[in-house]
């Protein structure tokens, strides 16, 4: 993939992945316990897909574009 779209694209997933994180956290709040853990799996489910089906793609052909790779140093 070309490295411009491949960044527009970890862009856009990690904007995807706080409104994700951001949806976990409001499904904490559902009051039942069935209803709130089949919320949260599913919703951890969709995040767990963006990574391991686009994300990892990206950064095997584009490691400098990994969002957690660790900065510089020693």
């Amino acid at each position: 993939m070309d490295k411009s779209l491949a960044t527009e694209l970890v862009d856009a997933l990690a904007k995807c992945q706080r409104v994700l994180d951001g949806a976990e956290v409001v499904a904490r709040k559902v009051g039942d316990p069935t209803e709130r853990d089949r919320i949260r799996t599913a919703i951890m489910k969709a995040s767990g897909v963006l990574y391991t089906e686009v994300m990892l793609g990206i950064i095997s052909e584009h490691p400098d574009l990994d969002p957690h790779r660790p900065s510089g140093g020693s």
